[in-house]
């Protein structure tokens, strides 16, 4: 009883170290022993669980490494937290476990999307929109139709990843599920700056920012202070947008995100670019 509580504990901490205080590198090493103390006590549904949580982190590890770490180390991790998914999602699988397996195997898209295989990532979606369709669940459809969004949009097809998000988007409260959401409307906002929707775009990030700032999130708040930064750019107000990547710098080092803190650079380039691009 003891170690079992011990388990369920560190299961717990590892779900508050990765959602709500970001700290991947420590989520991963609670999920680690929680996952050994379940299957010391022969707990293989909590041990795979944990597995599962583990994946996610290292996950969020990788796409956190910054331009200067190995590139087979990145792909590594990537493939150890796939492994792992798809371990879990065979054993919960084959004990009828079905809410655990679409969890799991949807996890395994951020691997395929992080890797660039995009067409991987929208089969690895279908499957669980078409089982939230079957059984009426609103709120997951309306994920995986996000999903299929943000597949799109880096395939490059804005106005389809636009007419996703907007379909998605209702069935999501901000209220109730304030990251989904704030993710969402994130999303959204990008895919219509590539379409030049300055106005709505900011809207969007704004709120977004709002959000994503009073749950304490200081990687996506420097996110979203670069997306306006980059609506600042291509509306011609450079002033104003230098001032935002700014803003942004301190959020993305005290969050320990080399890889976000990278992009705020190049970012002045690339809405130069976009301007230049529509003279």
């Amino acid at each position: 009883n003891d170690l079992r509580s011990l388990a369920e504990t560190e299961y717990q901490v590892g779900w508050v170290e990765h959602a709500l205080l970001f700290q991947f590198e420590e989520a991963r090493r609670s999920a680690e022993s929680a996952a050994a103390h379940f299957a010391a006590i022969g707990d293989d549904t909590g041990m795979h669980r944990a597995a599962s949580l583990r994946a996610l982190n290292e996950y969020s590890i990788a796409s956190g490494m910054g331009p200067e770490a190995p590139r087979a180390e990145r792909l590594d991790l990537l493939e150890r937290a796939t492994s792992r998914l798809e371990e879990a999602r065979q054993y919960f699988a084959a004990r009828e476990l079905h809410t655990d397996e679409i969890v799991a195997h949807d996890r395994k898209s951020i691997g395929a999307g992080m890797r660039g295989d995009y067409e991987e990532c929208g089969r690895i979606h279908e499957e669980p929109l078409q089982r939230a369709r079957a059984r009426g669940d609103k709120f997951h459809e309306a994920i995986y139709v996000s999903s299929l969004g943000s597949v799109a949009a880096r395939k490059g097809q804005a106005v389809k990843a636009v007419s996703l998000y907007e379909r998605a988007l209702p069935a999501i409260e901000r209220d109730r599920n304030p990251g989904v959401y704030a993710s969402m409307i994130s999303n959204l906002g990008r895919a219509l700056i590539t379409l030049g929707a300055f106005d709505r775009a900011q809207m969007l990030h704004t709120e977004a920012l709002e959000v994503f700032s009073s749950r304490g999130d200081e990687s996506q708040t420097a996110r979203e202070y670069l997306a306006l930064a980059s609506i600042q750019f291509r509306s011609g107000d450079v002033t104003r947008a230098l001032g935002t990547i700014e803003s942004a710098l301190p959020l993305f080092a005290r969050a320990r995100d080399p890889a976000g803190e990278a992009l705020a650079p190049r970012l002045p380039g690339h809405a130069g670019a976009g301007r230049g691009g529509h003279a």
